[in-house]
């Protein structure tokens, strides 16, 4: 979704119909170039992957909130706050991680099951 959202050129019409529409049902049609798509939530996901046998079903986020210091560091590669602002994204990950909540806010996700 934040992948969509960032690229999208949001307009006060697009944030109040095609984003809202796409906010609510999680699903996006393709007409704005990118592809047709579901944005399943991580509770969507654990359903779906548990119906299809898996056992233990976890969701993980991806990318969660720490994004931004992942972004942010290599902005600043050269300089030595890098290091700090690396460190900050694992903790925020690690954080976030806990909380399956925030896979919703994540770009990518991962389910993890076993047969």
């Amino acid at each position: 979704m934040q992948d969509y959202t960032v690229s999208a050129g949001l307009t006060p019409e697009l944030l109040a119909g095609e984003v809202a529409q796409v906010i609510s049902t999680g699903s996006y049609d393709g007409s704005r170039g990118f592809t047709v798509i579901h944005f399943h939530t991580a509770a969507e996901l654990a359903e779906e992957a548990t119906e299809a046998g898996l056992n233990g079903v976890s969701v993980h986020g991806i990318e969660g909130p720490g994004w931004v210091y992942v972004v942010a560091a290599d902005r600043y590669a050269s300089q030595k706050v890098a290091g700090a602002l690396l460190a900050d994204a694992i903790a925020t990950a690690r954080l976030a991680d806990e909380h399956c909540a925030l896979a919703d806010a994540s770009s990518h996700v991962l389910v993890v099951g076993t047969a």
